[in-house]
């Protein structure tokens, strides 16, 4: 939202506009896919998925959401395998400080052992359970129904690291993956169930 105000800002200023004359558009955005993209299927908890994977980006979005969380804040992300290590104990600390479910799952492991990730990520959740709050699920789809399926009313479920890109990266090749195409059905089985 602050990116759209900002562009607004500079638009009305730049072409001596009043700012009403753009805000009133607002309505009629789009949002762009995998960048705080909110599946809405009538679930009674939020699901989001966005392409954060920094412990930078993570600490933006989590204090957003957070205070617009009446239950508890689920997150499933990994990190990608052979870059930025010592960025992963970073995005488990910023997740144990803001979420009360963390579901570690790969992202991208390419040559890299895919659980060696996950565990170079939860040395940083602090105060986080093994098998209570904190679950290391390499398989993406799994990761995601466990998330989906302890979600409550009030929730929020965040699917993080992939947004928009169209594959994972396993030392075999690349994987077709869509996140907001499987959440969206993950979303759908499970309210079939409930």
């Amino acid at each position: 939202m602050a990116n759209v105000l900002a562009s607004s800002l500079t638009v009305c200023r730049f072409l001596s506009l009043p700012v009403g004359r753009v805000s009133g558009l607002y309505p009629k955005l789009k949002g762009v896919r995998g960048r705080l993209e909110v599946l809405d299927l009538g679930q009674p908890f939020r699901v989001i998925v966005d392409y954060a994977h920094t412990p930078e980006s993570f600490e933006k979005l989590f204090s957003m959401v957070r205070p617009m969380t009446r239950g508890r804040l689920i997150v499933v992300f990994g990190s990608a395998g052979e870059r930025d290590v010592e960025k992963r104990p970073l995005q488990g600390k910023a997740a144990s400080r803001y979420a009360d479910i963390i579901v570690l799952s790969d992202e991208d492991p390419r040559q890299e052992d895919r659980w060696k990730i996950l565990e170079d990520i939860a040395a940083g959740c602090e105060g986080a359970m093994l098998g209570e709050n904190l679950f290391l699920i390499p398989d993406r789809t799994e990761a995601i129904r466990k998330a989906l399926t302890a979600a409550q009313p009030g929730d929020t479920v965040l699917c993080l690291g992939k947004g928009h890109e169209q594959s994972i990266i396993y030392a075999d090749g690349a994987v077709p993956w869509d996140e907001v195409e499987i959440t969206r059905g993950l979303v759908e089985e499970i309210m079939g169930r409930r």
